[in-house]
């Protein structure tokens, strides 16, 4: 969203089963991101939490789960992704060194095999594989102490591996009773027409023919993404010129659903273009989305996901009269 404002407002209601884990009562814990996708023979679990002091920033956890043998393309990929950066080792704030142990899955099941390493002394990958089954786990915070942290201890207090479940119902997400202040209005026919000649220069870019199906232009922004970040760091200019022409087109796939448009949002006295769906309960800005995965390497790029979740209908639940912000 935009900087300088996040909130916690949203909660996961009673513990839950999703692919091969199982997670206890999270519902103390508030989160500003709590999002469940899911591919072919894959499932992520995206938890985002915004902390105050000592804690202050955002720290989160990330988990992809995968059946072998069909998904193990797809693992190999990421591993070798997160591998990049790879430490041999890290020395936490908590000033103890990193461990295979620290702040890993606890109770592992027989038959199950686990590596971990540090990319950092504040960002952690663990892997864990069966036969038939394989996860990746993530956790990352920007500040604070490690092994006391509320996010991150849930990887080893409350997540649970549970052989050959693949569990595919998302838990219901929550939104807790809070006034977020956003406000949208209609776009201006040049704001739209603006947006039009974007998504047509992303298209020309990628080579996608302007009766491209929505589904395929997010698979090419994902890998354009992806190949832009594996680059030299290109000037703030070129990053901005880039996320607004791949974000106007992003949009234009989700509005391909015929449940979404464009809309102006105003939030936190900033203003910036999102789309809402047509009930105005849940928004993306994938401009912003996108700006920030260009501007950070480590940052998890979700969007292929995240339009795939949002396009079967996958969506947090609200209350009457607040948006819930997707990303």
């Amino acid at each position: 969203m935009t900087k300088g404002r996040s909130l916690n407002n949203l909660f996961i209601e009673g513990g839950f089963k999703y692919g091969c884990i199982e997670v206890q009562d999270l519902a103390d814990l508030s989160l500003n991101t709590a999002n469940f996708l899911s591919a072919p023979n894959r499932l992520n679990i995206l938890l985002i939490s915004y902390l105050d002091e000592p804690w202050k920033g955002d720290s989160h956890i990330a988990i992809h789960m995968f059946q072998l043998p069909e998904g193990q393309e797809e693992f190999d990929r990421i591993q070798a992704w997160f591998g990049d950066e790879r430490k041999s080792r890290a020395r936490l704030p908590d000033g103890v060194p990193f461990e295979e142990s620290t702040l890993a899955i606890g109770d592992l099941p027989p038959d199950w095999k686990h590596t971990a390493y540090p990319r950092s002394g504040r960002d952690f990958i663990h892997i864990y594989t069966s036969a038939q089954q394989a996860i990746l786990l993530r956790v990352k915070s920007k500040r604070g102490t490690i092994l006391n942290h509320p996010l991150l201890r849930i990887a080893t207090d409350s997540i649970r591996i549970v052989p050959f479940q693949w569990e595919t119902q998302r838990p219901k997400v929550r939104l807790r009773q809070m006034d977020i202040g956003t406000e949208s209005f209609v776009l201006s026919e040049a704001d739209f027409s603006e947006i039009l000649a974007y998504s047509k220069e992303a298209q020309d870019e990628l080579g996608i023919n302007e009766d491209g199906q929505g589904s395929h232009c997010v698979e090419r922004i994902h890998d354009h993404i992806e190949s832009l970040r594996s680059g030299t760091r290109k000037p703030k200019r070129e990053v901005a010129r880039l996320a607004i022409e791949l974000g106007c087109l992003w949009g234009a796939a989700l509005l391909e659903t015929g449940q979404w448009e464009w809309r102006t949002a105003r939030f936190a006295g900033e203003e910036f273009l999102a789309v809402f769906n047509n009930a105005g309960t849940h928004a993306v800005a994938p401009i912003v989305v996108i700006n920030n995965l260009l501007k950070s390497k480590k940052s998890n790029n979700n969007i292929l996901l995240l339009f795939n979740m949002i396009r079967e209908g996958n969506l947090p639940d609200t209350i009457d009269g607040q948006v819930v912000w997707l990303s």
